[in-house]
């Protein structure tokens, strides 16, 4: 009786050793891709010139520079902290508080990717406990544009993109037909999405408060006129 149910015992136990290698045979490979899967982290840090930057917007028409404009841009860095590269990485506005009248969703601009076409690079691929930069606010000296404005041409598409562009700021990402990229002066929440062929995605929000005067003082403009926090 004993040596039946030892034998029983034993059948279970080699029972049990061949589903868990069947088991790992054919899910092995797609827990440990879990495990190693890329991570998704946001930053903001308006310390830090990285993050709040300062330079000049050259304003070309026929291949030529026709003014130079002083140019904040406001930018967050994506890290990767996961063990595997993050494929084909998109951030998407996704939402504006409040709504506005024109908003469509936008992609926004990876800092140093160009793209010949459109001058912007939707994904890129991140490699493991790498981060990369993403444009997401572009504000232009305010006069100087609305400068810029007057000087265009009645007919000049760009001359009442620049009217508006003067009493705000646009977020970056491929220019729109319409002027949903340019945000009036003023308070707004911006709600971002982060997205990859291989890992979840990560959803944040971002507070904007811009009352439309200029410094050209990095943390003058950081503590007075353009307020960005990192919400989630």
């Amino acid at each position: 009786m004993n040596n039946l149910i030892l034998s029983d015992f034993i059948q279970l136990i080699i029972a049990v050793i061949t589903l868990l290698a069947v088991l790992v045979a054919l899910f092995g490979n797609r827990l440990w891709k879990w495990f190693d899967r890329p991570k998704i982290i946001v930053d903001f840090d308006d310390n830090n010139p990285e993050f709040f930057h300062q330079t000049e917007m050259h304003i070309h028409q026929n291949g030529q520079i026709i003014k130079s404009v002083p140019t904040y841009y406001i930018r967050l860095k994506v890290t990767n902290a996961g063990k595997d590269t993050l494929e084909n990485a998109e951030v998407v506005l996704e939402k504006v508080i409040p709504q506005q009248e024109k908003f469509m969703s936008l992609n926004l601009s990876w800092a140093g990717f160009i793209s010949a076409s459109n001058d912007i690079t939707r994904t890129v691929r991140i490699p493991r406990k790498q981060s990369r930069i993403i444009d997401v606010i572009e504000v232009m000296k305010p006069q100087e544009t609305k400068e810029l404005a007057m000087n265009l041409n009645q007919n000049d598409t760009d001359k009442k993109r620049y009217e508006a562009y003067s009493k705000g700021f646009r977020c970056c990402s491929i220019k729109p037909n319409t002027l949903s990229d340019i945000f009036s002066n003023g308070n707004y929440v911006f709600h971002f999405g982060v997205y990859a062929d291989n890992a979840e995605p990560k959803n944040f929000k971002l507070s904007i408060k811009y009352n439309g005067n200029w410094n050209s003082n990095n943390r003058k403009m950081a503590n007075k006129n353009l307020r960005i926090k990192l919400l989630s």
